[in-house]
């Protein structure tokens, strides 16, 4: 029998927990990881302090009897499944955000690509370069839908880009 937090259980049961309380733990740090690189100081703090507080519940659980190799598989394979399913989910959840995509393109493709972009309403802003044969494009992508239909288009002619989130408010 083992016992945490004044609860006994079977092995298998603590293994159960432990694989739970294990994969809460790589989605914590998984979202905080993200909410962090998104330097919001409140969102930041929050998620800190939770992601601390219940890291002190694996220490315990770790520190406990469990045969060393049994926590190291546990841990591995829920940051394996844990990371993936997190960012999946977190995918899922995200609201959209408005993108600026930088894009150079050839002469010969331009109206083909003016063309694909009015037919699905996407917003560009088209520039002559001081090379005859080049045009500059700058796209704005409202979503996640004309972000795949862009960067398809853009792969499809043989476009050089760049992608900024706009995310300053003024």
């Amino acid at each position: 029998m083992f016992e945490i937090f004044g609860i006994e259980m079977t092995i298998g049961w603590y293994i159960v927990v432990f694989t739970v309380c294990q994969l809460i733990n790589v989605a914590l740090n998984t979202a905080k990881t993200i909410i962090m690189h998104k330097e919001e100081k409140v969102s930041s703090a929050i998620i800190n302090a939770v992601t601390y507080g219940f890291y002190a519940i694996i220490v315990v659980m770790t520190a406990s009897a469990l045969p060393l190799w049994i926590t190291i598989v546990i841990s591995a394979l829920t940051n394996l499944f844990g990371v993936y399913g997190s960012m999946w989910l977190l995918d899922r959840f995200k609201k959209d955000s408005m993108w600026e995509i930088h894009a150079t393109i050839d002469e010969k493709y331009a109206d083909y690509l003016y063309d694909e972009f009015d037919t699905a309403e996407i917003d560009y802003v088209s520039l002559n370069t001081s090379n005859e044969n080049k045009y500059m494009l700058i796209i704005f992508s409202h979503d996640q839908k004309e972000s795949t239909l862009i960067k398809e288009r853009l792969d499809f002619y043989g476009a050089k880009y760049n992608v900024c989130e706009e995310r300053v408010k003024l």
